[in-house]
């Protein structure tokens, strides 16, 4: 009879089943010069089976690049260990090949983090998952849920999580399960796992537990709900197909630079399948940094979005490049929305930079900083606008998402959150500009008619949240939004609207 372990936490519901995969960071010993060589053909072997352009760059370093391995013996001397040595040489080759100005060699850059990032893991005993997992761990990140191919996670188990962490965010857009039990360790050592969020309990030992997900909408929405999706990857887009959604609000293009996709080619094939399948789409720039990290990025968590892929051409050359040649194929329903946007200069230098590579298409800001809500002289270089609610509660309440302790100060219903969206709306709407909400206000039933008091033009939502978006959309009077959108937002009225929200999720069972 299986053993049953109670849930404390649902972050993202659902229920499932999987080999346990109970991960904490190894006690590893270190690795010597003479291990490292024996491995060495071995590895180059592995590097090339995984294919990609980051791998066959990592099999030509480690077969045949005599400054990198003098860099790396030479690190090795000083450290004893081949792991530290290769974190040290790449740091070292990154610094150096950053002075120099050619867009190949500035591509070159993030390949060899992302190698080194494998290998590290390679050489610590990671192995690869061909099975179905129920990931457990005290806490998971982005950095390790990026190492798993997530059609084969069933579900995540941790003690500490975030409901507004980017880690939910994207656990919830693939429907994967993500809850909270008080100690992981009680999972230790077991083979096999099965859950049930609704029930609250974890069963050790079953090995079948068939999740139990609906059909999200069947293509068809609401009347009043102008909706839109976000998307992650290929998965996501197969599902919105599925769903009949024909506008994507929010393509989290980094996504492919965090799974080591950096060339032109991988980024056309995943751009060209949204493009032929989705009326209109709208491509963020890659937001890489803060809590989305690529291998060996130590800096700033607000060294991210329009800072960074300004100042980082192996960011931005590509995925410009990309842009180009979807243009050049006939394509002219995307549109770019430029995120982490703190003054108008931001905007104005990527429609520059966008010119330059010949790329002609919309270019919207994503409001996401404080600073664009008090400050509205960046709407001139902006074509639509889309908020950010995620970012935006979260520097308005300096509530670090990613802190379990912050968890009490973020709260993205707060009537200040609200009168900051309807400050953004009232002046878009004064400038002809599109105006919408794709953070994860919009995927709550609650947010979303929040979000739709304000007079927004769309809400964008992960797929995972349609369904029953969509059903109370469609049970809340229409003509009671519209009253509310058309006056003032104050406090108390806000407050009310909640109140009102609430009895409406009540009579209608919307969790």
């Amino acid at each position: 009879m299986a053993t049953i372990l109670k849930i404390e936490r649902v972050i993202v519901p659902g229920r499932g089943s999987g080999r346990a995969f109970f991960f904490k960071e190894p006690v590893r010993k270190k690795i010597s010069w003479e291990e490292f060589q024996r491995r060495r053909s071995q590895l180059i072997s592995e590097c090339l089976k995984q294919g990609g352009e980051a791998y066959e760059y990592l099999a030509s370093l480690i077969e045949g690049d005599e400054e990198f391995n003098e860099l790396l013996y030479k690190e090795y001397l000083s450290t004893g260990d081949v792991i530290e040595a290769l974190k040290r040489a790449t740091y070292n080759t990154v610094k150096k090949l950053s002075e120099f100005t050619d867009p190949f060699i500035k591509v070159r850059i993030n390949d060899l983090a992302f190698a080194t990032k494998f290998l590290i893991d390679w050489l610590s005993g990671w192995q690869k998952v061909d099975e179905e997992v129920v990931v457990i761990a005290p806490e998971v990140g982005i950095d390790l849920i990026a190492r798993f191919d997530l059609s084969k996670v069933k579900g995540v188990c941790v003690e500490r999580a975030n409901e507004h962490s980017h880690l939910a965010l994207i656990l919830r857009s693939y429907g994967i399960p993500y809850f909270v039990v008080s100690d992981v360790s009680e999972l230790e050592g077991k083979e096999y796992l099965g859950f049930d969020t609704e029930k609250m309990v974890v069963e050790i030992g079953k090995r079948r537990y068939t999740r139990d997900f609906k059909e999200m909408c069947s293509g068809r929405l609401s009347e009043n709900c102008i909706m839109r999706v976000n998307i992650n990857s290929q998965v996501d887009v197969d599902k919105a197909q599925k769903v009949g959604f024909k506008k994507i609000g929010l393509v989290r293009t980094e996504f492919l630079y965090l799974k080591g996709k950096w060339s032109v080619e991988e980024q056309l094939e995943f751009y060209e399948s949204l493009l032929v399948e989705f009326d209109d789409v709208i491509l963020r720039l890659a937001d890489v940094g803060g809590d989305k990290v690529l291998a060996g990025d130590g800096s700033s968590p607000y060294f991210r979005g329009v800072r960074r892929w300004l100042k980082d051409e192996r960011l931005r050359v590509n995925q410009l490049l990309a842009f180009r040649e979807l243009q050049r194929r006939g394509y002219d329903n995307f549109k770019i929305l430029v995120p982490f946007v703190s003054e108008a200069w931001e905007v104005a230098e990527v429609r520059s930079v966008i010119r330059r590579y010949n790329v002609s298409c919309e270019v919207g800001v994503l409001v996401e900083v404080p600073a664009l809500v008090v400050d509205l002289s960046w709407l001139e270089f902006a074509d639509f606008v889309s908020v950010g609610t995620n970012d935006l509660t979260t520097l308005l309440f300096a509530a670090d998402r990613r802190d379990p302790e912050g968890e009490l100060y973020f709260n993205d219903k707060n009537p200040a959150v609200v009168m900051a969206i309807k400050r953004i709306v009232n002046a878009a709407k004064r400038s002809g500009k599109e105006v919408g909400v794709c953070g994860q206000l919009a995927s709550d039933p609650e947010g979303a008619v929040l979000c739709l008091v304000t007079g927004v033009d769309y809400i964008s939502v992960e797929l995972s949240a349609a369904e029953r978006v969509c059903s109370f959309l469609s049970k809340v009077p229409k003509r009671i939004i519209e009253g509310w959108a058309s006056k003032p937002l104050s406090y108390r009225i806000i407050e009310r609207i909640k109140s009102e929200i609430k009895r409406w999720r009540e009579e209608y069972e919307v969790s």
